[in-house]
């Protein structure tokens, strides 16, 4: 029977620890968090006027970049396409951003 029970707590103990953390749960305190998908995958990412990098390394698999709280200017660019701009609102949670540069004619 004592067998039968710390079997029991042992096995509830792992099974706790086996779980995955939702979205919601990334920011610390304000902090919040943006994934960005973007096609071309390899156009870069402005944060603030800083350049990030590549757009591929937030696509939510793993990556994505943690903002402070507030308003934030987001900038995707590549040569031969139009540059996407937009201001984002960050706090506690994670958003996507969904983007398709459109190609420039010549």
């Amino acid at each position: 029977m004592k067998n039968t029970i710390l079997l029991s707590l042992l096995l509830i103990i792992v099974l706790m620890g086996c779980g995955t953390p939702k979205e919601a749960t990334i920011g610390v305190g304000n902090e919040g968090a943006i994934r960005i998908v973007c096609n071309p995958s390899d156009a870069e990412v402005f944060i603030d006027g800083a350049s990030m990098g590549e757009a591929n390394r937030y696509d939510g698999n793993p990556g994505y970049i943690k903002l402070s709280s507030g308003t934030h200017k987001i900038e995707i660019k590549k040569e031969g396409y139009a540059p996407y701009t937009r201001d984002v609102y960050s706090s506690k949670s994670l958003q996507t951003i969904e983007v398709t540069l459109r190609k420039l004619s010549r």
